[in-house]
């Protein structure tokens, strides 16, 4: 049996000191009400960022710091529910007010409290208990149901179709709830309190209740930050022997639901057990390795669709941006100093496999470094695509850096995630040794030679998601269509070349190469990226409008059929955008949440990273189907169809107007694109 590396040896020191142990026990500790919680800025997230920052100056890491992050504060003091002289413990969602002391008031049982559930209850003046669904929709849209509804404030409890998300009948939860800053005071019970109320309502009809939810909360303020609300990122650097070559960022965010034992608490305790490691035993890679701690992932403001990733958005757009006057900390832009992201998330559980979800230029990398990994990763390895967009990743790839997000767990924890059962006891230390000596044998791998970025393969996925037939079946321009095909081709030819010729590209351009391949990657993620409806994927631009169009044309083709088609038409219609969650809310309420999308939101923040499509409105084509109008919903969905294709003006948030581009303008768009790339790749030689 070979020696270990000294790094490794290092990591086994640490384990046997129980060091990450001492990190999430420390962090643990901190919360700001008896069940937990750290949000972004609160006073137990700011003691996290501080002692993250001293555990790295401690161990000896270069350029410790913890950066400012406009965040809307937010700090939960305790919350509880009590129905006839019984009290029950609460948690509640972040964003959401307090409520100013008990909120006295009856309450009644709604279900899933859409508009439907409203139908026969009178709510106004009262409280209302809410079955969450978690699949369906957002907390938003059931709280504005409510309000609209002149309900005074909402109790949320599991519904039947919440498991496996929040599985322990005894078990508090939380999540991003995207509220509104003039939405009602909300809170949420355990399955067991909340099946014991809905008896109750059911014998006796509307009850007495009192709900109180002490919260404080500090706006953020973009233009003068330190006159509102501040949370830290804290970063620390590990130099790298070359000190020209693209550093690697290695990422976990130290906000927490609850305690966040794996969610993300350990996950800051592999970064620290890292950078420990690497200082003990002199290891040093080609690339700096620089170590971020991120706050406001779980949450960093309110009334918005984006109210996530806060943390590592302002990092990748604005303090580590190309407009960053000291040069050493621009990451991102033409001329970023970072290769590619490491991010971990959700680690480690006993047993559990490694699950990656990456960049399609890092994905075989990984996936190459992880098979051959199999001594660290005894429970496999899995990998996860499209790339997701849930955790601090998604910000770094859509600002143009390959990522890797990571998470360890098995299928039980997705009902801990997000709940007071996500504790230290659900940490495998052993593994989180083992996990810490794999990221290190990764960024050594990508610290040798050229990059990793699989261009070619990104130019194959790129290649099959572009088909002319189609694009033009929908009614696209042919010569974008043309264009486009053309450009994808001419790219490809080129990736391919390179990929023939990577091999025999001389040592002593290496740093010149891997310069280009940044600025190259760059390009394609700023240029060629997109969300899909349910902001869950990284998709190409013309995709989601394309599945739009298609539905669209589907649904007018079923009602030219006659009546006998109409609830095909509308099962098409559904799925257009995000038509199946407005269906089930009131107009008002769907017209607010759509607001939300538009270019000139005043708080787009990582959404508006790349150039999203258009969400349509068209529920009221749906209820002319309803009602027999076939000849209306046709001519509208048409007009819609059009304006999808060509580009669309509408009303903005805040300005008169706003333009949003169709299906040929984003084939345009990408054309052009391609053609600047394309000259790219033939010059990496």
């Amino acid at each position: 049996m070979s020696a270990a590396s000294p790094f490794d040896a290092a990591v086994d020191q640490l384990l046997s000191q129980q060091y990450p142990q001492s990190v999430v026990n420390t962090i643990n500790s901190y919360g700001d009400s008896a069940i937990g919680f750290r949000m972004a800025g609160a006073p137990a997230d700011d003691a996290a960022a501080n002692y993250i920052a001293a555990q790295f100056t401690g161990l000896g890491a270069s350029s410790v710091r913890k950066e400012p992050v406009p965040v809307d504060e937010w700090a939960l003091k305790g919350a509880s529910v009590t129905v006839a002289g019984r009290t029950m413990t609460a948690s509640q969602f972040p964003g959401v007010p307090g409520t100013n002391g008990a909120l006295m008031a009856p309450i009644v049982y709604v279900g899933p409290g859409r508009a439907d559930d409203y139908a026969d209850v009178d709510v106004t003046g009262k409280l209302v208990l809410v079955d969450i669904e978690f699949d369906d929709y957002w907390f938003n849209m059931t709280g504005e149901e409510a309000k609209r509804r002149g309900a005074v404030g909402v109790v949320f409890t599991n519904g039947a179709n919440t498991a496996p998300a929040h599985a322990d009948p005894n078990g508090l939860a939380s999540d991003e709830s995207r509220w509104s800053r003039t939405g009602l005071p909300a809170v949420f019970v355990t399955t067991n309190d909340g099946n014991w109320l809905k008896k109750r309502l059911a014998t006796n009809g509307a009850v007495p209740a009192s709900v109180t939810s002490k919260v404080s909360v500090t706006m953020h303020n973009f233009a003068n930050p330190s006159s509102g609300g501040v949370g830290y990122n804290v970063v620390a650097e590990i130099p790298g022997t070359d000190p020209n070559a693209k550093a690697i960022v290695v990422s976990a965010h130290h906000d927490a639901y609850f305690r966040g034992g794996l969610d993300d608490t350990a996950g800051v305790a592999q970064l620290l057990t890292i950078a420990k490691a690497m200082k003990m035993s002199g290891t040093q890679l080609k690339r700096p390795v620089i170590f971020m701690a991120t706050t406001g992932e779980e949450f960093g403001y309110t009334d918005t669709q984006y109210d996530y990733l806060a943390g590592a958005w302002w990092a990748a757009t604005k303090s580590h941006s190309s407009s960053a006057s000291d040069p050493a900390q621009r990451w991102t832009g033409s001329d970023g100093r970072i290769a590619l992201v490491i991010n971990i998330e959700d680690s480690p559980q006993q047993d559990s496999p490694l699950i990656a979800s990456a960049t399609s230029d890092l994905a075989p990398w990984f996936a190459s470094v992880a098979g051959s990994s199999g001594d660290l990763l005894q429970g496999g390895y899995y990998p996860s695509q499209p790339f997701t967009l849930w955790q601090d990743g998604a910000t770094w790839a859509a600002a143009g850096v390959p990522t890797v997000v990571t998470v360890a767990e098995d299928a039980s924890y997705e009902g801990i995630n997000h709940t007071d059962r996500d504790t230290s006891g659900l940490i495998d230390y052993a593994y989180l040794g083992r996990l810490a000596k794999f990221y290190v044998r990764t960024m050594t791998s990508a610290s040798t030679a050229l990059l990793p970025h699989d261009i070619n393969g990104q130019a194959d996925e790129l290649t099959a998601s572009v088909s002319a037939a189609d694009l033009k079946a929908v009614g696209a321009n042919t010569q974008a269509v043309d264009a486009l095909v053309a450009a994808v081709s001419k790219y490809k030819a080129a990736t391919a070349a390179y990929a023939d010729r990577r091999s025999s590209i001389s040592p002593a351009r290496w740093t010149a190469v891997n310069d280009q391949l940044t600025s190259l990657e760059r390009y394609w993620y700023t240029h060629l990226s997109g969300f899909d409806a349910g902001d869950s994927s990284l998709v190409f631009p013309f995709q989601q409008t394309l599945s739009d169009i298609g539905h669209l044309e589907a649904a007018i083709g079923l009602l030219q059929g006659g009546a006998a088609n109409a609830d095909a038409a509308v099962q098409e219609l559904a799925q257009v955008g995000l038509t199946s969650v407005g269906l089930q809310f009131s107009p008002d309420v769907y017209t607010a949440e759509l607001k939300r999308y538009l270019p000139d939101y005043y708080l787009r923040n990582w959404g508006g990273q790349v150039n999203q499509f258009w969400h349509v409105d068209i529920t009221d084509k749906v209820r002319q189907i309803e009602a027999g109008d076939f000849t209306g919903a046709i001519n509208g969905l048409q007009c819609v169809v059009a304006n999808a294709v060509g580009g669309v003006n509408v009303r903005g948030a805040q300005t008169t107007s706003v333009h949003i581009d169709g299906l040929d303008e984003r084939l345009r768009a990408m054309t052009a694109a391609l053609n600047t790339m394309t000259p790219m790749v033939d010059n990496l030689k």
